[in-house]
């Protein structure tokens, strides 16, 4: 076991010595860390809790954090990003506070810009949205595509939600569920309940629409 050890020791130190510094980041702290904390990733990083500027490549670790933009692939506990994100996000909590395009699959994922692919989890939030949400509660404010969960909540829709419970302000297209709820005009509800307060309020069983 010693002697693995110490081969592996040797043999993260040659792989560091031949790559640049954006080119191999490892981190125990955000103070702690090679080449240097808030440093640039541009390739692989190893993490357990760790800070970059730009984060773009493979990174694998508990707390994964970057200040600015980033592409390609996190997995971790916490995946955090200040900037934009191009890429894939899996963990316990994913988070990216400008614009997202890609995929996030973790029991938390926020965008707090626009997302362009998909949500999946737990609790999805997003401000914008092109393309899926899927958990058991998904929460949007503009969206187009398609919510599917136990409850969702979305400000306008183009697209459909599909879900236990189903809110929205401004539906363009359709909702199925237990109980579906709208303010919109352009609307086909399908379920128990489906309420469409516009002008008028009409509650149906089974079916409703507005055009």
């Amino acid at each position: 076991m010693k002697k693995f050890s110490a081969f592996l020791a040797v043999a993260l130190f040659l792989v560091s010595l031949s790559l640049n510094a954006q080119e191999f980041v490892f981190g125990l702290t955000d103070k702690i860390q090679y080449p240097e904390p808030n440093c640039e990733q541009q390739g692989l990083r190893l993490d357990l809790y760790g800070s970059v500027t730009v984060c773009n490549g493979i990174t694998l670790g508990i707390a994964n954090m970057a200040s600015g933009d980033g592409e390609g692939f996190e997995i971790g506990g916490v995946n955090y990003n200040e900037g934009n994100y191009n890429g894939f996000q899996m963990g316990w909590l994913d988070i990216v506070m400008k614009n997202l395009n890609g995929f996030q699959l973790s029991l938390y994922n926020q965008v707090s810009g626009k997302a362009n692919g998909a949500q999946l989890g737990g609790l999805n939030i997003a401000q914008a949205i092109n393309g899926f949400q899927g958990g058991a509660m998904n929460i949007a404010v503009d969206m187009k595509g398609c919510q599917l969960g136990v409850i969702n909540f979305v400000t306008r829709i183009d697209g459909a939600e599909i879900g236990i419970l189903n809110f929205a302000k401004d539906v363009d297209g359709c909702q199925i569920g237990v109980f579906n709820y709208t303010e919109g005009s352009d609307v086909v509800q399908i379920g128990i309940i489906n309420v469409i307060n516009s002008d008028r309020v009409q509650i149906f069983p089974l079916i409703n629409a507005k055009f």
